[in-house]
């Protein structure tokens, strides 16, 4: 049986996470590659916005917290959004406002997970999310 984290074309799918919860990035990073994802951690949003501009096409998904210190993630979607071509994004986050859910979504974010969730829930909705076809 083919790793959660493999793609139909063979190669692992390319994750990164931005999240200023560094155990949880940590926790993320082992789990899902222990699945065979290829992931890359970024602890501001000013880091992967810039590896997003850099090299546009290098991730399939984004993990991005909302409340983070430096640039939040609300204003990293939307730079990484203006910027041109980019990968899915799934919002993390402890904000669960119906309003800001929805804003983000209706932007284009692909889902949205509010806090607390195990580990086996994130798996779902990354393995969800990426079933998708791109938009």
């Amino acid at each position: 049986m083919k790793p959660d984290g493999v793609a139909p074309n063979g190669k692992a799918y390319r994750i990164a996470i931005c999240d200023d919860k560094k155990f949880d990035v940590s926790d993320w990073k082992l789990f899902l590659g222990s699945r065979g994802f290829y992931v890359q951690s970024f602890e501001n949003a000013l880091e992967l916005v810039a590896a997003v501009r850099k090299l546009p096409g290098d991730f399939d998904l984004i993990v991005l917290d909302l409340v983070m210190p430096v640039l939040d993630g609300y204003a990293a979607f939307f730079e990484m959004k203006a910027s041109g071509r980019m990968p899915k994004v799934m919002f993390v986050s402890v904000e669960n406002t119906p309003t800001v859910v929805r804003s983000l979504i209706e932007a284009g974010a692909a889902d949205y997970l509010a806090r607390p969730f195990t580990k086996d829930v994130l798996l779902e909705r990354i393995k969800k999310v990426l079933a998708r076809p791109s938009t």
